[in-house]
This record gives structure tokens, C-alpha cells and sequence, in this order.
């Protein structure tokens, strides 16, 4: 039955290859024909020989035609073959090469025949068949070659690396029966599995080892339970002092789609096997801790820890007594060794442990100011037995600027004046106390004529006094005046200083002055005559004339006061007078003034009588103005307001001004001789250039009223001939200065001109 089967299944092929084959000889041909047809003529003498070529597809299965090719006789045809035909029901065809008459002519995939007489072509193709073999742990996938023999063996079992094993069971698919070993020869495609039976494995492990027997651990079928049971589920270790239990147990799925599980204070568990189980039973182990101590307690802990946890003791840090005596915890010894309270243990075996403590005694020392000492604090607790120092040096220490302290000695459970404090080893409480006194620099600073600079230091409390002279002559013309203490409050020159408790920098002040020789300049620098004024400096004043002398010092002197001819001259500012400057020359609001005057139109009046006044009319000054219509210098005069007058001419003109300045007081009068000079030449020209006008329209009227009888002189070029009517040329006669120039050539018109001046 499955001979008959294959019979009928390469019938099928064998017509589908027939039916290709005959479609791509159609679709070859056929351009060959329009090819043949295209290249005959029309008429032709005679018939070429012709020659066909008939191309086969040939293998086990049978052959079919690829093509037949009819041509001309000696023509080269060339055909191209498939090197692998493969088809969609695992079969395939490998091309081996071009036969004739079982002839193998080219290997190549492409045959070129010369067409020389009728032939047969044979491509001949190999048949392979896929097989498809699942064995579980691998697959075979592969082309085979029709007739060949496939061989395929598989293992009883097979122990995969993943803790999985197999148990071969059958086959199923084109293989049949349980034999493990296949041996056929393929003609055809074949797809077969193995069938296998899963196991997992069940792994234990105990951690630590070798505490107690385990039970359960092997293979088992996929789906079955395992029981896993610790037959001695607690045990006592290191004489007694280590107990150990089952913590828990834990059972690790390989197979991610499954959840790991844990179980604890279990000694017995059912476990599902779906995926190999890594199960692994811990242990849980507990510790004794004893800590014992000489002081306090006897017994501080006596506890079990679990290993690997922490456990936290703690003991007083230190025990005083109202004595100055203090126990104080030193260390922790024994099987664990430690100077931490409270101390964190992590326990991972039994501990004993002792508490040890030290003894201490509690001194203290006193100092106002810094010393040298072993102690890290002024009060501490010392352990027994050992050495301390004190060191009280320099024994003079500057404190601040003019501040310093002196040691006097040390006082208290020792005494002695030497700085230096040794003791050897402490055996008992000390109170010490280190005395020290204070003292403070007195400085003097005066002049080296006042013959009293000194620098003292006091302590702390004293008095002392000091005594400045009150003048101090330096030359006829220069002295030094007392002007008070800086640095203690004294008024008087004898200063008596009480109960000093800080530095103190006394300083006389002295004043530098000389005789000077005062002048009274007015704004423009000149000398001043009759004023009075006050010249201050701070509280210091002093009254002056125009010319005086007096005892001056250097700094800003403020002018009050300043008086002249019944004015205030004041200057309202200070001057700086500078050291050893003997003529001192004082400003005051006192000014000479300038004037201009002109005209409306801006030109300078000359000899114009100006006389400056009071405004109840007193004149100060009275003159006249120079050829540029100015006058300078007039004055002195006062800052207040004042009337300045001028007279020029029939014209009279006056203005109030304050003058604070040189600047000129411009003052304007109607007219002025410059002006009419000018006005009246204007009016000359004028009336000189109308009467040319009308003589030279009179003398044109005669030309042409009397033309033969008028001579043109002979240096005039002629006239040109009128361009408009009488009437227009009258109403539209245009004079120029070149026309006015030559015309005065003429004696007449020269005569008239003159005539014209000489009235002017």
C-alpha cells in the first residue's frame, strides 16, 4: 500500500513538471518564430536549410521537455538551466549537468550547441528529499539524496545539562515501533519526533553540612511530589554552648514560570515537581553570650544570639564618688576585646566576656592667663598613677598694647613662687590655682621742649600725676601754646591720674603759632583801606584792621564780621592758612566793576559820561568811556545794590546792578554819532543813485526824440535798438552799476554829482 502511494505521488510530479516545461518552451519559441518570420524576405529565391534542437529536463522521477528551438543550419544557440528546482512538498531537483545520448557534454549551467544537424539535450537533475527528525535534545534537518540511507540512533535516556533527563518512549510521525535505532534508505520526505518521558532532578544540599541526615533528594517524573524530611531536626555543638535548628528550607524552581518557595521551622516538606528543584535546608544557629564584671554586677548578659545577628551591652561609662574619685570603664576582654560602650557584637560562636574598668582622680587648676600643661582642660580627671605638669612661663606676658600680667605664684593643695609645677604621679585629687597681677603702660608724648615724655608701667589701681607747661617760647616770632590733655580727661595742666585699669596714651597737645602780617585785598587782589574783621578758628577768634599783626596757627580761619565804609564785606568763607606763612592776605566782597555802553544797533558809544551811585544817590565814581564804548576799573565799591548813569549827547540812560564781578555792565542809549555817520551816508547814495536815474531816462528821451542830431562819444559803444514799445521801455527801465560806472564819464552828470555832494 505505500509503494502504490509513492507510485501515484510521482505521477503528480512528473505531470506538474510537464506542464512548466511546456510553458517556458511556448514563451521561448515563440519570439524565435517572430524572429524567423521578421527575417525573411518577402521573396526568396530559394529555402535555407533548417535544423532542430530539442532540450530535455531529465532525473529519477522521469523527463519532460524544456524547449525546442528550430534555426538555421550552423547557427550557435544558447540555453540557460536551473541549477536547483526545488518544490514546496520537501522535494528538490540538483542540476548535474548537460547529457546527448548519455553522453555528458558540460557541467556548466548554460549550453551553447552548434546547430549543424537535428539534436536532443538532457539536463539532468539529481532528486534530494528533506528529512525533519525531532530527537528532543536535538534535531536533525537535512537534504538527502533519493536512495540514500539515512541512519538514526537515540540514547535510552539522556541526561540534559540542565538537571533534566529524558527516557526514550517511541517515535511518532514517518518513524514507528520503540526500536532506538533507524536504518532506511530515503525515497522520500520524511518528518519524525521522538517520544521521551521527563524527569527532574531534586537536588539537596544542607548549609552548613553535615548536620543531620536528609531524605528525598533524586529523580523524579514530571508532575510527581517529592518529600523532603531532615530526620534530626535539632542539635547542640561546641560542648553545648552552640544550638542549631532548621531555619528553613528553601526549594529554588529552575523553570522561571514556576515561584520558588519557602518554608520555615519545617523539618518535612511535599514539594510539586514541574522543573528541577535546587532545595536547600538551612540551619539557624544560636550562641551563649555571658559577660561578667568585678564592679556594679556580677552578671551583665547571659543570653542566646542567633549567629550572625548583632547583640548591643552596654555598662556605665564611668561610676563618681563625692570625694573626686571616679571608676571609669576601660575596656571589654575576654573572647572579645573592645574599648566601645555600649559595644555592638555580631555573634558567631559562644563568647565570654569581661568588663574592666580604670580609677581616676579629679584636678583642677585655676589661671586668669594661658600656661603650659599636660591636662586637656582646667578641670580633669587624671587616671592614678600618672605624671602632670604646670608651666606658668614667661611669667610677664604682654596682654594687649599697654596691657601686661605678672605671675605671682601658685596657690591652693601646693604652693610655691617658681612657675614650673611638676608632679610625679597623682595619687590623690589636687586643686591648684595659678595667682597673677595686672599692669598697665602709662605713655606721656609732648614735645621734647616740654621736657615730660616717659613711658611707666602701673598696676592695676594706681595714681600718678603730670604736669605741662603752659607756653613754651621757640623764637621771637614763634611758640608753643598748651591747648589740653588727649587721652585722660584734664583741664588744667597738672593732671593727676586715679585708679588706672587701662592703658593710657597722654598726650600734651601744643599748638605751633607766629606773628603774621595781616592784609585786606579786595576781588580783584588789591589792597583794602579801613576794614575791620574777625578771623575764627574753632573756639579761637581774634579782631584785625586792614593792616595788622597777630599770633596766628595753621588751619581754617573763618572771616566774620568784615566791615568797610559801613558795609558788610564778608566773604562767607573759610581760608586755609598754611603753616609759617607770614604775610596772610584776607579776601573781602569788595570789587571794581567795568562798563560798556552802545546803541541800539550795537555800536560802541565814545565819550560817554557814566558816574556810579548809591541808591540814595551819593556818587562814587563818575567818567568816561574810551573809543570802544568801555570803562574799567571803577571802585571800590560795596556788594549791594548800586545806580550806574549815562549821559551822551540830548540822551540819558541809567540801570541798578550788584556787581560780583569784573565782567562789564553793559548800558544802551538810543543813538549814537557812529550811527548817524552811517545813516547819512546811506541817504547820500541813495539819493545819488535816483537823480542818475532820471537824468539818464531824460538824456534817452532826447536821443531818440532828436537821434540825427545826437553824437554818441566815441568811447560809448552804440546802443542797442529798442526791443519793446515806448510805453513798456518806460515803465521798465532797469539801472545797473556797470551802466552807472560808464555814465560817469559824462561832465554833465559828473557836475551834478558833485553839486549833490557838496549840499550833502
Amino acid at each position: 500500500m505505500r509503494y502504490k502511494c509513492e507510485i501515484i505521488y510521482l505521477f503528480v510530479i512528473m505531470l506538474i513538471t510537464l506542464t512548466l516545461v511546456q510553458t517556458t518552451s511556448a514563451q521561448q519559441s515563440y519570439p524565435m518564430d517572430i524572429v524567423r518570420c521578421a527575417s525573411t524576405p518577402a521573396y526568396l529565391p530559394m529555402q535555407e536549410e533548417k535544423v532542430t534542437i530539442k532540450l530535455w529536463m531529465k532525473s529519477e522521477l522521469g523527463k519532460s521537455p524544456l524547449t525546442e528551438i528550430v534555426t538555421d543550419k550552423g547557427q550557435s544557440i544558447t540555453y540557460p538551466a536551473k541549477e536547483i528546482m526545488e518544490y514546496g512538498n520537501g522535494t528538490r531537483l540538483i542540476f548535474r549537468g548537460w547529457y546527448r545520448d548519455s553522453e555528458l557534454v558540460t557541467t556548466n549551467l548554460d549550453i551553447s550547441i552548434n546547430a549543424t544537424s537535428d539534436a536532443e539535450y538532457y539536463a539532468y537533475y539529481d532528486v534530494e528529499y528533506w528529512v525533519d527528525v525531532n530527537l528532543g535534545y536535538e534535531r536533525v534537518s537535512k537534504w538527502i539524496k533519493r536512495g540514500d540511507e539515512l541512519k538514526i540512533e537515540v540514547s535510552k535516556s539522556k541526561e540534559l545539562s540542565n538537571n533534566t533527563k529524558l527516557i526514550f518512549q517511541g517515535w511518532s510521525g514517518d518513524f514507528e515501533g520503540m526500536d532506538r535505532f533507524i536504518k532506511i534508505k530515503v525515497y522520500r520526505p520524511i518528518k519524525a519526533s521522538a517520544i521521551w518521558r521527563r524527569q527532574y532532578k531534586v537536588y539537596i544540599v544542607s548549609d552548613p553540612e553535615a548536620m543531620s541526615e536528609i531524605a528525598g533528594g533524586g529523580w523524579y517524573d514530571e508532575g510527581s511530589k517529592a518529600v523532603i524530611k531532615v530526620l534530626n531536626p535539632v542539635a547542640f555543638l561546641n560542648n553545648g554552648g552552640t544550638k542549631a535548628v532548621v531555619g528553613e528550607i528553601l526549594a529554588d524552581y529552575e523553570l522561571k514560570n514556576y515561584e520558588d518557595l519557602k518554608f520555615e521551622n519545617l523539618s518535612e516538606v511535599s514539594l510539586d515537581v514541574f522543573s528541577p528543584i535546587f532545595v536547600v535546608v538551612r540551619w539557624r544557629f544560636s550562641h551563649r553570650v555571658l559577660i561578667s564584671s568585678d564592679y556594679i554586677n556580677s552578671t551583665i548578659a547571659d543570653d542566646w544570639v542567633l549567629d550572625g545577628d548583632f547583640a548591643e551591652y552596654e555598662v556605665p561609662k564611668e561610676y563618681r564618688w563625692d570625694n573626686g574619685t571616679m571608676i571609669k570603664f576601660e575596656k571589654w576582654v575576654g573572647d572579645i576585646t573592645s574599648d566601645l560602650n555600649p559595644i555592638k557584637i555580631q555573634v558567631r560562636k559562644p563568647l565570654r566576656i569581661m568588663v574592666k574598668w580604670r580609677v581616676f582622680y579629679l584636678v583642677r587648676y585655676e589661671s586668669a592667663y594661658r600656661i603650659s600643661t599636660n591636662l586637656s582642660n582646667q578641670s580633669a580627671w587624671i587616671e592614678r598613677g600618672s605624671s602632670i605638669y604646670f608651666n606658668a612661663s614667661p611669667t610677664i606676658r604682654l596682654l594687649d598694647e599697654g596691657v601686661r600680667a605678672v605671675f605671682r605664684g601658685w596657690r591652693g593643695a601646693l604652693s610655691q613662687t617658681s612657675p614650673y609645677l611638676m608632679i610625679e604621679e597623682v595619687n590623690r585629687p589636687l586643686d591648684l590655682r595659678a595667682e597673677w597681677k595686672k599692669q598697665y603702660l602709662l605713655s606721656i608724648q609732648a614735645p621734647d621742649e616740654a621736657e615730660i615724655r616717659d613711658e611707666i608701667w602701673m598696676d592695676s589701681g594706681a595714681s600718678y600725676e603730670v604736669y605741662a607747661p603752659p607756653i613754651i617760647p621757640l623764637s621771637n616770632d614763634s611758640r608753643l601754646i598748651f591747648i589740653g590733655w588727649a587721652g585722660y580727661e584734664c583741664s588744667d595742666p597738672l593732671c593727676n591720674i586715679t585708679s588706672i585699669s587701662k592703658p593710657i596714651n597722654l598726650e600734651a597737645r601744643y599748638r605751633f603759632e607766629w606773628l603774621a602780617k595781616i592784609h585786606v585785598v579786595g576781588d580783584d587782589g588789591e589792597p583794602i583801606e579801613g576794614v575791620s574783621l574777625v578771623l575764627r578758628c574753632g573756639e579761637d577768634s581774634t579782631k584785625l584792621g586792614s593792616d595788622s599783626t597777630a599770633w596766628i596757627y595753621e588751619g581754617n580761619w573763618l572771616i566774620e564780621n568784615a566791615t568797610w565804609k559801613g558795609f558788610d564785606v564778608s566773604p562767607r568763607q573759610s581760608i586755609y592758612i598754611e603753616r609759617g606763612v607770614h604775610d596772610i592776605s584776607i579776601p573781602v566782597r569788595v570789587f571794581k566793576a567795568g562798563f560798556r555802553v552802545t546803541d541800539y544797533l550795537g555800536f560802541p558809544v565814545k565819550d560817554a559820561e557814566v558816574s556810579v551811585s548809591l541808591m540814595n544817590g551819593t556818587i562814587l565814581y563818575e567818567g568816561r568811556t574810551a573809543d570802544n564804548g568801555e570803562i574799567w576799573n571803577i571802585g571800590p565799591l560795596p556788594p549791594c545794590d548800586l545806580m550806574v548813569r549815562v549821559k551822551y549827547l540830548w540822551f540819558s540812560s541809567s540801570r541798578i546792578f550788584n556787581i560780583g564781578s569784573s565782567r562789564p555792565v553793559t548800558v544802551t542809549v538810543p543813538i549814537s554819532l557812529t550811527t548817524i555817520y552811517i545813516s547819512a551816508g546811506i541817504i547820500a547814495l541813495f539819493t545819488a543813485l535816483i537823480t542818475f536815474a532820471a537824468y539818464r531816462k531824460k538824456r534817452e528821451m532826447l536821443r531818440q526824440e532828436y537821434g540825427e542830431y545826437y553824437e554818441i562819444p566815441p568811447e560809448y559803444p552804440p546802443p542797442s535798438p529798442p526791443a519793446m514799445e515806448e510805453e513798456e521801455t518806460e515803465e521798465h527801465v532797469v539801472v545797473s552799476v556797470e551802466d552807472v560806472l560808464k555814465e560817469i564819464e559824462d561832465e554833465e552828470l559828473r557836475k551834478l554829482l558833485k553839486e549833490r555832494r557838496r549840499r550833502g
